[in-house]
């Protein structure tokens, strides 16, 4: 079973929450570098349970989300300027990039609507930074 307690800000019944992108420790939500396994997609070496070994990186270093996640986290730390938010994509995923946008798209719209939750109050700096994050992504062509 995937190890899941990193990405949690709590785990107590009925108050479940995950941290926010600005919220999560740089140990999970580090950059990964073109060509490394977060650009690939690739998970490192894994065990038979699903688990990263102790030598392999957490699962989640190299989903989508956590991407998605990285750039919301850079979009704040700029302002909600999602300049860099958005080249960090692009670097990360390349010409793959491209294909992904939509996707990306999706999902952001998602992280944006989760400051209007209730009791999701501690998710409003982000769910801006992923507002404008996907609007920018959104009119992206080249």
């Amino acid at each position: 079973m995937l190890e899941i307690k990193p990405l949690l800000k709590s785990d107590k019944a009925n108050g479940t929450r995950m941290f926010t992108p600005t919220g999560l420790s740089a140990t999970i939500l580090v950059a990964a570098h073109a060509g490394d396994a977060g650009a690939t997609g690739q998970l490192g070496t894994q065990s038979t349970r699903g688990r990263a070994t102790a030598a392999g990186p957490h699962p989640f270093a190299a989903s989508p989300l956590r991407h998605l996640m990285f750039a919301v986290r850079e979009t704040a730390a700029a302002d909600n300027s999602p300049e860099p938010g958005r080249q960090y994509l692009r670097d990360t995923f390349g010409q793959g990039y491209w294909g992904k946008r939509g996707g990306f798209v999706n999902l952001l719209e998602w992280l944006a609507a989760l400051g209007n939750a209730e009791g999701m109050q501690e998710w409003a700096a982000d769910s801006e930074a992923a507002r404008m994050l996907a609007g920018r992504l959104r009119n992206d062509h080249a």
